[in-house]
């Protein structure tokens, strides 16, 4: 009882690196995904949701601010962070990331504890309180719609006396059509795909 207690306890404490691109660490949090028509669920993830071109506006030491082009790289973290990363000629660039919603009449950002379900493979979403619509990633005022969703899952294992994440499928580019946080949600993402 004690172990089983102290392994939850970890579990749900744990925060580990697991993105080469930045310092930001997974927590638990159930996700439920459509892969391969199936329905499964996972506790500690990323959803890759595609390399995007962008102009940024970046200050450096002993210049003035300019517009700098880079690709983003954007993940969907299981800690609920967005994290947008890239390179350009001056460097590594780090991008803020926020979700938007584009319900036909105004596009307007969203929290990532307001979606009910994503599905068509992150083109849209439907939030908690009703709202449906157009799923978008703002990179710093540039509006731009999911390619896909990539996951990557990872399991608690002890390696060398430390309790550490491992992706559990590296091998594999596991292809989502739709996720939610809720059993409820995921079945009316499958619905809404029909």
């Amino acid at each position: 009882m004690k172990k089983a207690m102290g392994y939850r306890v970890v579990s749900s404490l744990l925060a580990i690196v697991v993105s080469s691109s930045a310092m930001q660490g997974l927590l638990e949090k159930p996700l439920f995904v459509v892969r391969d028509g199936q329905v499964n669920s996972y506790q500690y993830w990323t959803i890759f949701f595609g390399t995007y071109p962008v102009s940024l506006m970046r200050k450096f030491p002993g210049e003035e601010e300019q517009p700098v082009e880079t690709k983003i790289n954007i993940n969907f973290l299981s800690n609920m962070y967005i994290e947008g990363n890239g390179y350009s000629s001056k460097g590594k660039i780090k991008a803020k990331v926020h979700l938007a919603v584009d319900d036909g009449t105004q596009q307007r950002r969203i929290m990532p504890d307001s979606i009910d379900y994503i599905w068509s493979n992150g083109r849209n979403v439907s939030l908690l309180d009703g709202t449906t619509g157009g799923l978008f990633l703002d990179i710093e005022g540039t509006m731009v719609q999911p390619k896909a969703m990539t996951l990557r899952h990872y399991t608690i294992m002890k390696e060398y006396g430390q309790t550490i994440l491992k992706e559990s499928e590296p091998e594999k580019k596991i292809s989502i059509s739709a996720c939610s946080f809720s059993k409820k949600g995921i079945n009316k993402a499958l619905n809404a795909q029909e």
